[in-house]
Parts: C-alpha cells; sequence; structure tokens
C-alpha cells in the first residue's frame, strides 16, 4: 500500500434541520498544511478536525470546504432577525452625518449570518456534531481516493525502474569493452611516442593499470544495482509512508549514475546513462506525489 498526496474526498448528510456538505481535497506537500473555509460557527470544532487529519495523514497539503444550511428552505426566511436589520438601520442613519438619510438596500443584502436569528445552544451543537459526522465521512473518501491514486503511482514507479535496469545492464554489457579499448588506445599512444618517451614497459603497464582503475565503474554499477533493489522491495512492500524513503534512494541512485557517466567516455555508455537519467526523473517527479 502507497499513498498518493494528491485526492478528493465529498460527504454530506441530511440533519433535522440542516444539512451539512465537507469537500477536502489535497496535493503533495513536504508537511502538512491546512486550510479550513467554513462558518464562523463551527470554528470551535476546527480543532477536532485537525485531530482528525492528523490521525490519518502524514504528509499533504489540505483545502477544507465546510457548509451547512437549513434542510427546508422554506424555513429560511422566518429565520432572519427583522429587530437586528432595524437596529443596523437605524444605526447607519444616526452615525452618517447626513440628516434624514435614507440606506438603500436590496432585501439580499441581509440573507447574511449576522441578520440571522441566534440559534440556540442545543442547535449550535447539534450542528458541530453533524459537521464531525460528515467530515469523517469525506476524510474516508479521501483515504480512499489517495489509495486508488498511490497504487497507480507504484505501478509507474516500477515500470520506470524496469526500464531504468534495462539501460543499467546495457552499461554491464559495455565495461569489460570499455576498459579493453581504454587500454588499447593506450598502448597505441605509447608506440607512437615511444622514441619521445622513454620508459619501459613495467612502468607503461603500472600506468595504465592506475588509469583504468580510475575509470573503472564496477563499484558504481554494484551500488546502483543494490539500490535498485531496496527500491524494488520497498515499492511492492505494504508501508503506509514510504515516500520520503523512496526520494532518499533515487538521489542515491542519480549519485551513482552520474559517476558512471563522467567515468565513462564510451558513446553507447554515455546514451545508456542518459536513458537511465530520463526514468530517474520521471521517477522522481512522480515520487514527489507520494505519501
Amino acid at each position: 500500500m502507497a499513498n498518493s498526496m494528491t485526492g478528493f474526498g465529498r460527504a454530506e448528510i441530511a440533519g433535522e434541520t440542516h444539512t451539512m456538505s465537507v469537500e477536502i481535497k489535497s496535493v503533495n506537500h513536504r508537511f502538512k498544511d491546512y486550510r479550513f473555509k467554513m462558518p464562523y460557527l463551527l470554528n470551535v470544532v476546527e480543532m477536532d478536525l485537525r485531530k482528525k487529519l492528523d490521525g490519518v495523514f502524514a504528509r499533504g497539503s489540505f483545502d477544507i470546504y465546510v457548509q451547512f444550511k437549513k434542510s427546508k428552505l422554506e424555513d429560511e426566511l422566518p429565520n432572519i432577525d427583522y429587530k437586528k436589520i432595524k437596529a443596523f438601520i437605524d444605526e447607519f442613519n444616526k452615525n452618517s452625518g447626513v440628516e434624514n438619510s435614507q440606506i438603500q438596500v436590496r432585501p439580499v443584502d441581509f440573507l447574511k449570518n449576522e441578520f440571522y436569528q441566534d440559534l440556540e445552544e442545543s442547535q449550535k451543537e447539534a450542528i458541530c456534531e453533524l459537521a464531525l459526522k460528515t467530515f469523517e465521512m469525506a476524510m474516508e473518501e479521501l483515504q480512499g481516493s489517495r489509495a486508488a491514486e498511490g497504487k497507480k503511482l507504484v505501478q509507474v514507479l516500477i515500470k520506470q525502474l524496469g526500464e531504468y535496469e534495462k539501460s543499467l545492464d546495457k552499461v554491464v554489457s559495455l565495461k569489460d569493452l570499455y576498459q579493453k579499448n581504454i587500454k588499447e588506445k593506450l598502448q597505441q599512444r605509447f608506440k607512437e611516442n615511444a622514441q619521445v618517451i622513454d620508459i619501459d614497459d613495467v612502468r607503461f603497464n603500472k600506468e595504465i593499470i592506475y588509469y583504468l582503475e580510475r575509470l573503472d565503474i564496477d563499484e558504481e554499477i554494484e551500488r546502483a544495482k543494490i539500490h535498485c533493489g531496496k527500491l524494488k522491495s520497498l515499492l511492492e512492500k505494504q508501508l503506509h509512508e514510504k515516500g520520503r524513503k523512496i526520494e532518499f534512494l533515487l538521489q542515491e541512485l542519480n549519485r551513482e549514475t552520474n559517476t558512471i557517466g563522467s567515468k565513462s567516455a564510451h558513446e553507447e555508455i554515455s546514451n545508456a546513462v542518459v536513458n537511465m537519467k530520463v526514468h530517474l526523473e520521471k521517477m522522481r517527479e512522480q515520487s514527489l506525489n507520494l505519501e
């Protein structure tokens, strides 16, 4: 199991008096980040909602939208507090500084929470409980969405890793030939300059060995194979949080790949290294979305 940090969850529940809707969108983030957009009445449950998210998700940037409305639209207008409207208009006229001023308003201007009748405490508690319940349902849907997306990402990573290994095998098949070609070139240069350079065969062979050791890529290849094995095992394991571990292994693979490329001047090996780096970059981009 691997979860993506990209997902969406939505839930709506109709209570006795109100209908609650919750939407949660998440994208990738190095840590955790929450942004709530909801009526002021529900501010008292924000910490509870954060704790619920903390208990389920390890990383991600979350946008949470919470809304509620009366279950029966015909009951909406009677909830308007006309005393509040009158007090607002009287206060405006009193302090406007203009005698006999007439405020110009539209009826819809007073369809705001501040002009509604205050809810009883029992109603507020019921709305908050409904918000918590709806939030849990939306969070479950978000979990499923992130899990499904994570499964797809893992399959893409496995495919790209396979392509990387094919290019690595190409490097392995060419490395001995590459070293042989280097040795032959050095011997040819030695023959061409034998009259200018006074050096015996023993010294020359030592120099060749030293030069070839500097160009040897066996260690880098072995380490790259080990990292590939660890990465493949990690992708196949049932781990909840694996994004950072994958990022680390990809960094190590990139380091070994760069070293192989810098040591090898062989055209076919260089082409294989370019392909390896292309697949590594694709894996890196995909891994950024894993939790």
